[in-house]
């Protein structure tokens, strides 16, 4: 069974790199080619793509800049710069925009392609724990609505081991019908207890 390939956005003025670059990743993603920030906004409108590598001196608008205004606009995927001028200034700026990672052109592409799947992994998990963090702000906010001691009724959830989706089919109980097993700490103890 084969994986499906993750897609990559390589953005680089030189042609021929962004060729290299494409054919020497072709085993593990699926790469579109944009020669400047502009093509590369245009195609980052209609395909998803789960990294970006780009080169940094560009004209018109470099790869920093144009990383920058792709946060702006809430579009945040995981970003490899490769550049040919490693500099202190350069890499300080590309970790102040969140860069995965800095590469010195010409690059080893076993290594390229290692960076490129951690940085794949680190987004992924980063974005599951935000996911989560809002759904436990969520449950913590309707907890709040519902009940005076909020600090007990949480104390309860943890101490028995609680699953946040109980708690959550719980908390849609009571917005129907005006009671669940939430109300009583007793009642806690046993929704632990079934859940585990």
């Amino acid at each position: 069974m084969t994986r499906e390939k993750k897609r990559c956005l390589i953005i680089d003025d030189s042609y021929d790199f962004g060729v290299l670059m494409e054919e020497g990743i072709r085993e593990y993603f699926e790469s579109d080619v944009a020669q400047d920030a502009f093509t590369a906004q245009q195609l980052l409108s209609q395909k998803k793509f789960d990294i970006i590598l780009s080169d940094i001196q560009m004209p018109f608008l470099n790869g920093l800049d144009l990383a920058q205004e792709l946060r702006r606009k809430y579009i945040n995927i995981p970003t490899i710069f490769i550049t040919g001028d490693v500099t202190p200034e350069i890499s300080k700026q590309a970790l102040q925009i969140g860069a995965a990672n800095l590469l010195e052109k010409p690059v080893n592409i076993p290594e390229l392609v290692a960076k490129m799947q951690l940085a794949i992994q680190i987004a992924k998990e980063d974005h599951e724990d935000e996911s989560t963090d809002h759904e436990l702000g969520y449950i913590y906010n309707l907890l709040k609505s519902h009940y005076y001691d909020i600090q007990e009724i949480l104390y309860q959830i943890q101490y028995y081991h609680v699953p946040i989706s109980v708690v959550k089919e719980e908390l849609d109980k009571k917005e129907r019908m005006g009671k669940c097993h939430l109300d009583d700490p007793e009642n806690i103890k046993f929704l632990g207890s079934v859940a585990s």
